[in-house]
């Protein structure tokens, strides 16, 4: 399984933590495995 770029990553971070997202079922724990995630690889 490939491994996705960070830059893809960081985009979807930014964007799923902006307001137009708020209500979205899972968001605060998809932010927190993108976060995770982006703290291993830097």
């Amino acid at each position: 399984m490939r491994r996705p770029q960070m830059d893809l990553l960081k985009d979807a971070y930014t964007k799923l933590g902006s307001d137009r997202f708020i209500f979205t079922s899972g968001r605060q724990s998809l932010l927190l495995q993108l976060s995770a995630i982006l703290r291993e690889n830097s």
